[in-house]
Parts: C-alpha cells; sequence; structure tokens
C-alpha cells in the first residue's frame, strides 16, 4: 500500500463525522510528511523513528509556510511544528495499531513540548469598531446574533471554538454563566458582563424564529451551528464593515 492510499485511509476512518475543516488540517499537516518521505508512492513500512527525527529537524529549519492559499517565505512557528507532528504521530500510530505496518515508527520519538502562544491584546478602538459594526451590519437577526457572539469573545476569552460548540443548556443568564469546552480541555465555566447578557437575550428571541436544529447558542440562518470558520467569517465580515481590516 502506498502512503497516501494509508492517508485516505486514515482520513476515511478519523474525520468521519466531524467538519470539513478537521479533514483539510489532517491533510494538510501529513502532506509535509509526504514532501519529507519523497512523496506519496513511499512503502508505510519504510518510515521509521529515524524518519520522524528527520522530519522534525525538516520542519524546524524549513524557510517556507503557507499564509491563505499561498506558499510564503519564512520558518514556521512553534506551535505549526508541534501541531503536525502531533498529526504525524496520530497517523502512525493508528496505522500501527490497525496493522497496516509492521513497526511503531514511534517508539522512542519525543515530541517537543506543546508551546504557550502569548495572548495578543486588542486595542479598545478596535472592540468598539467591532461593536459599532456589529449593531449595524446585516439583517436585524444577524446584528443581534454577531453582537452577542463578540461580546462572549471579550468577555470570556474563550476560544472561537469553545463557543461554537457552547450549548443552549448550559447558558444561565441569571448567573451570567456559560460552559465552553475547549480544545484538550474539560468543560469550564465563562463568565458574562451584564451587557452581554441583555446582548444574548436579545439574540436568543431571534434565534427562535430562525427555527434552530441543534442546541448550540449560535446557530446560522439554517438554524444550524456556526463552525469555528464560520465564526471567523463573520468576524471578518464585521471587521471588514467596521473599516479595521487593512485592504492596501
Amino acid at each position: 500500500m502506498k502512503l497516501t492510499d494509508l492517508i485516505d485511509r486514515f482520513l476515511a476512518a478519523t474525520t468521519s463525522g466531524f467538519s470539513n475543516e478537521t479533514y483539510t488540517s489532517y491533510r494538510r499537516k501529513l502532506n509535509y510528511l509526504v514532501a519529507f518521505v519523497g512523496g506519496g508512492d513511499v512503502d508505510p513500512n519504510l518510515i521509521t523513528p529515524e524518519t520522524v527525527e528527520g522530519l522534525k529537524l525538516f520542519l524546524t529549519s524549513r524557510n517556507k509556510k503557507r499564509k491563505g492559499a499561498k506558499e510564503v517565505d519564512g520558518k514556521l512557528s512553534p506551535f505549526t511544528i508541534y501541531t503536525n507532528l502531533k498529526t504525524t504521530k496520530y497517523f502512525l500510530e493508528w496505522a500501527y495499531q490497525n496493522g497496516f505496518i509492521d513497526h511503531d515508527p514511534m517508539r522512542g520519538v519525543k515530541l517537543p513540548s506543546e508551546p504557550k502562544p502569548k495572548p495578543k491584546a486588542v486595542e479598545q478602538t478596535v472592540i468598539v469598531k467591532m461593536l459599532e459594526a456589529a449593531a449595524t451590519t446585516g439583517e436585524d437577526w444577524e446584528r443581534a446574533r454577531n453582537l452577542a457572539l463578540i461580546l462572549c469573545l471579550c468577555d470570556t476569552g474563550a476560544r472561537v471554538g469553545g463557543l461554537a460548540g457552547a450549548d443552549l443548556d448550559t447558558l444561565d443568564l441569571v448567573k451570567g454563566e456559560l460552559m465552553v469546552t475547549e480544545k484538550g480541555e474539560a468543560e469550564r465555566p465563562v463568565f458574562l458582563l451584564p451587557p452581554t447578557i441583555e446582548a444574548l437575550k436579545t439574540w436568543l428571541e431571534f434565534r427562535q424564529e430562525l427555527g434552530p436544529l441543534e442546541r448550540t447558542v449560535f446557530i446560522n440562518k439554517y438554524g444550524t451551528r456556526l463552525t469555528r470558520g464560520g465564526i471567523y467569517k463573520i468576524l471578518r465580515k464585521v471587521a471588514d464593515a467596521g473599516g479595521i481590516l487593512d485592504r492596501s
């Protein structure tokens, strides 16, 4: 079996039921492994712990990175290197445990520690512009949702993915509390300020009118949950309307 065929099997087995974003992310990360070993026709049984150690060096010394759909000059960030190696580990261990390769290529290989990203400060003027744009851009229901969403992000510091999956049943508007589950973490409470609570009350009235098909707090016009990518798209749209994005 060729490496590309094994990757296809891995993706089919591990991303079924998940968003296309998960599938695309795994494939993009495993493309680095394919490039390093010399192409997709390679026999996966030829991948050894030494291969993985070489991949670590390849990623660290690489002077090209992806920016959107383009490849540009620059080093991969420590976080990108870490997530690429973690995905490679997941793939190779899956292949070994399911009998597709006859040895464990991760045996004795240590991954670098997960880097802790420093929070990026957002200027108060940017937040004000985002809130003003959210309150004036789109249809009534969009304005209500987007304003509540941005206020939630400001109040809680939660990851976008955490808010995307937040369940309506865990929202307590009396206590000003919402439960979120973020990547690699257990469920945790986040706390909401009075303006955000009021914005959520308004949004929930519109939410009901949309005919929700899922129990997530934030949904789209079809009644289904917002994905992480969908929230980023909303934030870009609002930032563009507020004149925050640099189009030069």
